[in-house]
């Protein structure tokens, strides 16, 4: 195919859970469209500039289990002033990761940063990890590499004053 000559050639690229498999056709607005594979099982149809900038990342799969994590736990129906603050960051994680929407997914999820599968599908293993790496009110998740994911090798409870000093923009 001409099209893998070019540079922008997606062809086995991963992005999220899709790999992109090869080009299915055009958009109406001239974007090309990649027949993806989804890490489910699942083929899809994606827009190149969805899958570049991360605003597809899986056949759809991702949110239902982020949706079905929500309801498991019935934190999601109450106020969230009300909800436990450890849910509340898992939470917020998971939106700055991949919610193309969020306040912040520039600097997380829109440089590749993302959260393990284990803890993205699982609040239950984000608790755990959590109390048994020194959780309390006061600290916050801090990603030891800046550049890294949020996962358990990645992360620890520190005070905010750690946290300020482990940042890309600290000298």
């Amino acid at each position: 195919m001409i099209y893998s000559m070019r540079r922008n050639d997606l062809t086995l690229k991963k992005f999220g859970r899709l790999t992109a498999i090869s080009v299915s056709g055009k958009s109406k607005s001239r974007n090309l469209i990649w027949l993806c594979v989804c890490d489910c099982g699942n083929n899809c149809n994606v827009e190149s500039r969805n899958l570049i900038n991360g605003s597809t990342m899986s056949c759809g799969c991702l949110q239902r289990e982020i949706v079905s994590t929500c309801k498991k736990y019935d934190f999601a129906n109450i106020r969230r002033e009300s909800q436990p603050r450890l849910y509340r960051t898992w939470i917020n994680i998971k939106s700055r990761c991949f919610n193309p929407k969020a306040n912040k997914y520039f600097n997380y999820g829109g440089r590749g940063v993302t959260m393990s599968s284990q803890w993205v599908n699982d609040f239950k293993a984000f608790y755990d990890w959590s109390i048994s790496h020194g959780y309390s009110d006061n600290l916050t998740i801090d990603r030891i590499d800046v550049n890294g994911n949020y996962e358990p090798a990645n992360c620890r409870w520190a005070t905010y004053k750690d946290q300020n000093m482990n940042k890309r923009n600290s000298k």
